[in-house]
């Protein structure tokens, strides 16, 4: 344990700090004067340093086993923690993916103003542009496609008329009259 001591008078110093060795051990020597009113009075705690040495491995066991807690609660927590910082990306890629496939991608909720939402609304953005892009083309295609079935339908019905007139009259065997 340790040993207090009360000093008054000339022997009460300032603060001072001794290791001591006594007959079978060494030992600390912490003495401090005490503050006004009791200026005159100095305290000293005596402690064996063997004491102060199971004192330091009891407190860095507790201090290790703490540290242990703590990466397992850490270890449990920041897979969670990476799953809520990549779900937005997750989501973008995903969307990113039907995209690619030719397919609408689903909405994206975009929430915040940090890199990632606004990576997110520019995503939604491009793919907004893209479908009415695709839209328009694919409406100008049909019209296109509509107008080349007309005009071929056009070029077709008096050729037809022509060879079916030919035809009759080389069937028809007619006299030039």
């Amino acid at each position: 344990g340790a040993e207090l001591t009360l000093f008054k008078g000339r022997e009460a110093r300032a603060r001072t700090v001794e290791v001591v060795q006594d007959d079978p051990e060494r030992a600390l020597i912490v003495t401090s004067q005490l503050p006004a009113p009791f200026a005159h009075l100095a305290l000293s705690c005596r402690r064996s340093l063997a004491d102060v040495g199971r004192a330091q491995g009891a407190l860095l066991r507790d201090l290790l086993c703490i540290d242990a807690a703590l990466i397992a609660v850490f270890s449990a927590i920041l897979p969670l923690f990476l799953r809520h910082l990549t779900r937005p990306l997750n989501r973008l890629a995903r969307a990113m993916g039907a995209l690619q496939a030719g397919k609408p991608p689903p909405p994206l909720a975009v929430q915040g103003g940090d890199e990632v939402a606004q990576l997110g609304r520019r995503f939604q953005a491009m793919a907004r542009s893209l479908h009415r892009r695709t839209r328009q083309l694919e409406d100008e295609n049909e019209r296109r496609q509509r107008f080349i079935d007309g005009l071929s339908h056009e070029l077709r019905t008096p050729a037809t008329s022509v060879r079916g007139y030919a035809q009759l009259l080389r069937d028809a065997n007619l006299d030039e009259e």
